[in-house]
């Protein structure tokens, strides 16, 4: 299985296990980078921080740790895409970027709550944090129940209302 900490950013060669997939599109110069389905596992190095992507997805791997590097409301991000690993982090405490069109985040370990900034995404039009441990109100969205579905405690419409 391939593993970050055996990455090394001076190295050319990818991994033999993994074939990742950092493409630039020279035309509208955005970056985008696909590891989807890679076995990829270990934690994301944190000097991937200073990228700014403008696609990112690393779905269904076994990378674990903490994966807001990738958020910031500073970066051009559209699509985040981190569903089926083990991340966790504090969803609460991430900046987001107003270009966010999609943030799949379901099967992880991701705590705290909803940003409130969720709400101010004008171009968001799919989101699914289903079956980490979030907690706390929902804020008002769009979404039906199944993006939130099987977390620690949210609730909110479109779940069952908060106890008081």
């Amino acid at each position: 299985m391939a593993n970050w900490d055996d990455y090394d950013e001076t190295e050319t060669e990818e991994p033999e296990e993994a074939s990742l997939c950092l493409m630039a599109d020279t035309k509208d110069k955005e970056l985008h980078y696909i590891g989807s389905r890679n076995r990829l596992s270990g934690k994301i190095p944190a000097s991937l921080a200073n990228l700014n992507l403008a696609f990112l997805d690393l779905s269904r791997n076994a990378l674990e740790g903490d994966a807001s590097v990738f958020f910031g409301s500073k970066k051009e991000t559209q699509q985040i895409v981190l569903g089926n690993n083990k991340f966790g982090f504090d969803f609460g405490k991430v900046g987001l970027s107003k270009n966010l069109e999609k943030l799949d985040l379901r099967n992880n370990k991701i705590y705290g709550t909803l940003p409130e900034g969720l709400t101010a995404l004008k171009f968001l039009h799919k989101l699914n944090v289903s079956s980490n441990n979030l907690c706390g109100q929902i804020p008002s969205l769009r979404f039906d129940e199944t993006s939130y579905a099987h977390n620690k405690c949210l609730c909110g419409s479109p779940l069952p209302p908060c106890k008081t």
